[in-house]
């Protein structure tokens, strides 16, 4: 399974690394897009963090103008102060930025150190769904919507006094394999334009079709007809063939023993992982729920058409339940799929 076997290697990196500054809640090369449309701004911002040896952080910022195209690179070094608060010792890049412009492209500098002490501050009370006050004036307070789930800052948006339209919009976010200039240039020349879903196979009513019941890797669902077997990965999986061959799936997959999903500390951090090196998440859809036994995560994501699917996972000791559903058809026909979702139980 290939996509375990890259979550193993991660995960072996993340549990192994001994960090010793108070980014280090920020796992190596996790990185984030924030569609900044404050005030007149209308960029794009991202961030890539890279802890080094002997308690220094590099923070690689990308600064991208959404009205004209025009980009800028900022690389930053840091570390923590005497009082345990991180700052930066050197910025390298500014010279290359028109002195007109400098205050709203190098903004990117001080959200980054206001996003890190907004998240020390609130740390113990952000959950999967928290949204949290950020007071400046009586004319302005902005409001953080977290989500710890997610990488570097955890939240998802900012919105300012009782609006909810976001001003800052996290866009894209996700790990980069290493750190040769291949995988910097990566993430400096990323697309980070608006996202506009385009429409694969039109939506439609599933036809009625005979009642089944399938097994999985010692589970067991309610089907139809609508569905065929397929492998996938080592394991058995059903597609859903209405429109396109495959317009949702579900299946079972079993962990390698090596993976610990026992506690909900452990499915917590093996969830991060899978979101973090799943390529078009949209990190605002993510939606996650838990029991004393398990972790449920919701999101969506886009292919290269632009084409959205939704998918919803849930970890369990020694597995994942693993459904995804192409948007159109998974909101036309809801009750359906909900119906097929919940009755994916245990065999006892």
């Amino acid at each position: 399974m290939k996509k375990f076997l890259c979550v193993l290697v991660l995960f072996a990196v993340c549990v192994s690394s001994v960090l010793a500054n108070s980014l280090s809640y920020i796992k190596n090369g996790e990185f984030t897009y924030y569609l900044d449309t404050r005030g007149k701004s209308n960029y794009a911002r991202g961030y890539l963090v890279y802890h080094a040896e002997g308690g220094y952080s590099f923070v690689f910022m990308s600064v991208v103008n959404l009205d004209d195209g025009k980009k800028w690179r900022i690389v930053a070094q840091g570390n923590d102060n005497d009082e345990g608060k991180f700052n930066f010792t050197k910025l390298n890049g500014l010279e290359q930025i028109p002195e007109e412009i400098r205050g709203v492209v190098t903004q990117s500098v001080p959200d980054f150190l206001n996003f890190n002490d907004n998240y020390q501050k609130n740390k113990e009370e952000i959950g999967f769904d928290t949204k949290i006050s950020d007071y400046w004036d009586e004319k302005l307070v902005q409001y953080y919507h977290y989500n710890k789930i997610l990488p570097l800052f955890k939240f998802s948006h900012i919105s300012v006094n009782d609006s909810e339209q976001p001003v800052v919009l996290a866009r894209l976010m996700g790990t980069i394999p290493n750190y040769s200039q291949e995988s910097l240039n990566m993430f400096f020349n990323m697309d980070i334009s608006e996202f506009k879903p385009s429409h694969g196979a039109a939506s439609v009513k599933i036809p009625q079709a005979k009642k089944i019941k399938v097994r999985m890797n010692g589970y067991e669902a309610a089907i139809d007809k609508n569905w065929e077997l397929n492998k996938f990965e080592g394991n058995d999986s059903w597609w859903l063939k209405v429109q396109t061959i495959r317009d949702a799936m579900i299946m079972v997959e079993n962990f390698p023993e090596r993976i610990p999903l026992a506690t909900p500390e452990q499915r917590l951090e093996i969830a991060k992982l899978l979101i973090a090196n799943r390529a078009g998440i949209l990190p605002y859809s993510i939606k996650v729920s838990e029991t004393k036994k398990s972790l449920t995560f919701q999101y969506e994501s886009y292919d290269d058409k632009n084409i959205v699917t939704v998918t919803r996972m849930t970890l369990v000791p020694g597995k994942c339940l693993n459904f995804s559903a192409y948007k159109d058809i998974f909101e036309e026909n809801k009750d359906y799929f909900e119906t097929v979702i919940s009755s994916l139980k245990k065999i006892k």
